[in-house]
């Protein structure tokens, strides 16, 4: 079952509509307007990200934005919510657990559908990815700070992987974009060892795809 609208993220939806609007006749030439396929593109979390404390009591607000540079429309369901491509279960939780959609017409003229959502992480699965954790950045020593350092492999974190694809009506495929997030219970405070002097590949996760993030 659907969430209901927040109205806090009601506001900061409308806010952030808002502010897309009023900055559009700045925008210089966007690359968007170069390809004909939809882009997905995750606002938040950023890249990756963290979840701090208790990773089963938990939740994680995402936002997606995606472009519909050919103007034919997204392929939705019809409550009007997007038909991801391959979803994996991390996708499927997110489209359950949606609170807000919206859209705006940015400054090259295309629409842009907004989607926000709080996944209650108890229910996450783990893949293939792994994270170096958040720093404690007081705990970095001088010396480190200008030589760089290695994280033990112990060190690494479990993370869950959201794979958010699109087609448009036409059915252009849009690219992947993916999300990783990690549980961690504490801000890495070392130990800081030498960094290596090649680079060395990232130590392959020792647990089973489908299981929950393990706790450092």
């Amino acid at each position: 079952m659907r969430g209901r609208p927040l109205a806090a993220l009601v506001t900061v939806t409308a806010l952030l509509c808002t502010s897309k609007v009023l900055a559009a006749g700045t925008e210089k030439e966007n690359p968007e307007t170069k390809t004909t396929k939809p882009i997905v593109k995750v606002l938040t979390p950023a890249g990756a990200g963290f979840v701090m404390g208790s990773w089963g009591t938990s939740k994680i607000l995402i936002v997606l934005e995606i472009t519909d540079t050919s103007g034919t429309g997204v392929a939705t369901d019809d409550f009007g919510t997007p038909r991801f491509v391959e979803p994996n279960k991390n996708v499927d939780l997110f489209v359950d657990h949606i609170v807000e959609k919206g859209s705006y017409v940015n400054g090259t003229g295309l629409t842009v559908m907004q989607v926000v959502s709080i996944v209650p992480t108890e229910n996450l699965k783990t893949g293939t990815y792994r994270l170096t954790p958040p720093v404690d950045l007081a705990s970095v020593p001088d010396r480190v700070r200008k030589e760089g350092f290695s994280y033990p492999s112990d060190a690494m974190l479990d993370a869950v992987d959201f794979n958010f694809q699109v087609k448009d009506r036409n059915g252009s495929t849009s690219d992947v974009s993916r999300l990783a997030v990690a549980f961690a219970q504490d801000l890495f405070k070392g130990p800081f060892s030498p960094p290596p002097n090649e680079k060395q590949a990232q130590p392959k996760n020792n647990h089973e795809e489908g299981t929950k993030p393990t706790k450092p």
